[in-house]
């Protein structure tokens, strides 16, 4: 007899809630109906299957105020059995999931810092923009997180850059990935912007 395909969970959107958030959260893969309860490795999230089909499952999470910050794992139950696990990071940061169009510059989605926003990449010349204010001599650090999401396994087609430009365009600094290293840097802003 052949043995039955297991569900397995590709993509999870949005990666980042605001501790004490209850938020949906849409989950995509593969022989995901029948999803009937999510597990979580901690009792300071919990969650509940709203909806599922064979490729996407919709749940509800809930997060506790008193939860760490930091990466959390669960997993889906489905009539075919569980799935692999998928992450969630919890952070006490303001979150807040881009705003399409964001493609150019002059479609910046407006961002109040500090912040952790949930982006998608939808296609090879997908690019999402951000705006925000910083002060002369204040020191930001941007981190792009899937690897360390637990996103990156090898597979992943393409690479990502995570480039910091003034209002005029010009590049301030920039730092493409390497394989399974996630972009960041720190910056230090010379005057107000």
């Amino acid at each position: 007899t052949p043995k039955p395909l297991a569900p397995a969970i590709e993509q999870v959107f949005p990666q980042s809630l605001h501790l004490g958030e209850t938020a949906d959260v849409l989950i995509e893969g593969n022989y995901l109906d029948g999803a009937s309860s999510v597990r979580f490795d901690s009792d300071r999230l919990s969650g509940r299957v709203l909806e599922s089909s064979f490729t996407r499952a919709r749940i509800r999470v809930v997060t506790r105020p008193e939860a760490d910050a930091g990466l959390y794992s669960g997993r889906i139950e489905t009539r075919r059995g569980v799935t692999n696990q998928f992450h969630l990071r919890l952070t006490g940061w303001r979150t807040m999931s881009e705003s399409e169009p964001n493609d150019r510059a002059e479609q910046a989605t407006a961002v109040q810092l500090p912040a952790s926003l949930n982006g998608v990449i939808e296609s090879y010349n997908d690019s999402d923009f951000y705006r925000f204010h910083a002060a002369a001599g204040e020191r930001l650090a941007f981190n792009l997180l899937m690897g360390r999401n637990g996103y990156a396994t090898g597979h992943e087609i393409g690479h990502f850059t995570l480039t910091l430009t003034d209002t005029a365009g010009k590049v301030l600094h920039t730092q493409l990935s390497r394989f399974l290293m996630d972009p960041y840097f720190q910056f230090t802003f010379s005057k107000e912007g």
